[in-house]
């Protein structure tokens, strides 16, 4: 592919437009995204050196297909960062977690990730001390501790300009307690930043998302629902026993993706 693997629309040649140095990349950078996986990989990588391969797809992942950056950037930092680069394999993986390789993209959900790889948070906790007396599953989302579980758990999940210090007193259970941000805004990519997230470009945007949803749904239950969208009313759904059918439908499917997506 020649020199196509270090420009920005890769081999693929895809016109999207990516967004540059910032605060997104800054975050991602330091390890303060508010995501703990992600957090706790960069963090090892800053400290050490060093990441492991399913650290360095799911942190690809999500600079590119969560928060719209250019890859360009994540590929050149981890060329500085990583005790074992190498040229090809770095320039060749970036570009494809970009889904710039003209074929599938893979968009990681970095919470089930974050799950199955740390089920019981103590890599997370290892590198994000802040969030040393979170339990699981609570670890794997901090943002949503109540206010009172934060001061049983002496972390602030704060927004991110109030997080940079790295310690609070009161306001997350006194004592010196720490803080944590709250994540970072996303922007997936697109032709005009749109986003998709699926496995081909374009996929997975606006109603084509639910038809693939209700595709899966229906692989999943072997029932076909549509979420109340019946033509005719009860007529030809046969009245209210229609209507019942295609919510213990929609119940049944949303907890079979649910599950499948580790929420």
């Amino acid at each position: 592919q020649g020199a196509a693997v270090f420009q920005i629309g890769g081999t693929a040649g895809k016109n999207w437009q990516w967004e540059g140095e910032g605060e997104a990349f800054e975050r991602w950078m330091d390890g303060e995204t508010g995501q703990p996986l992600v957090d706790a990989n960069m963090r090892e990588l800053k400290h050490t050196g060093f990441m492991s391969n399913r650290g360095r797809q799911n942190v690809a992942s999500f600079l590119t297909q969560n928060l719209n950056v250019d890859w360009r950037l994540g590929a050149a930092y981890f060329e500085e960062a990583l005790i074992d680069h190498d040229v090809a394999s770095n320039w060749g993986n970036w570009m494809f977690a970009a889904g710039l390789s003209g074929g599938r993209v893979n968009k990681f959900n970095i919470i089930k990730q974050s799950k199955d790889y740390d089920d019981q948070g103590e890599y997370c906790r290892l590198w994000c001390p802040e969030l040393a007396q979170v339990p699981p599953p609570k670890i794997h989302t901090p943002w949503q501790l109540s206010q009172q579980e934060q001061t049983n758990f002496k972390v602030a999940v704060l927004p991110y300009p109030q997080a940079r210090g790295g310690s609070v007193g009161a306001a997350a259970g006194g004592g010196g307690g720490q803080v944590y941000p709250k994540p970072v805004s996303e922007k997936s990519p697109g032709a005009q930043g749109g986003g998709y997230g699926g496995d081909k470009e374009g996929q997975w945007r606006g109603g084509d998302a639910k038809k693939r949803w209700d595709r899966v749904g229906d692989k999943w239950t072997g029932e076909k629902s549509r979420g109340g969208e019946s033509r005719g009313g009860g007529a030809r759904g046969g009245g209210s026993s229609g209507g019942k059918s295609r919510n213990s439908a929609n119940t049944k499917r949303q907890d079979m993706m649910n599950a499948h997506m580790g929420i």
